[in-house]
């Protein structure tokens, strides 16, 4: 088994969808939460929309996530495990 650290500084919409697909939730299951359609958390995952306030915190909690993991200037860190 390989591990490596990955850092990543990118946008908030790109953050979401790689939380989402680390977790494995679709963009129907994070919609529901946030009482949005799928097709708003596609546009927000590429860039399209920008995310409400509330809608970050909101996304932080199903994450179980600080919020200054969204701030631009925050940077990732992800620990990839090669099985």
């Amino acid at each position: 088994m390989k591990s490596e650290e990955i850092e990543y500084d990118i946008k908030i919409g790109e953050k979401i969808r790689i939380f989402r697909v680390i977790k494995k939730i679709s963009q129907r299951q994070l919609a529901d939460y946030l009482f949005l359609s799928k097709q708003i958390i596609s546009n927000i995952e590429i860039g399209k929309r920008k995310v409400s306030a509330f809608e970050i915190v909101k996304i932080a909690e199903y994450f179980d996530l600080e919020m200054e993991v969204f701030s631009s200037k925050k940077k990732i860190n992800f620990e990839v495990v090669d099985i």
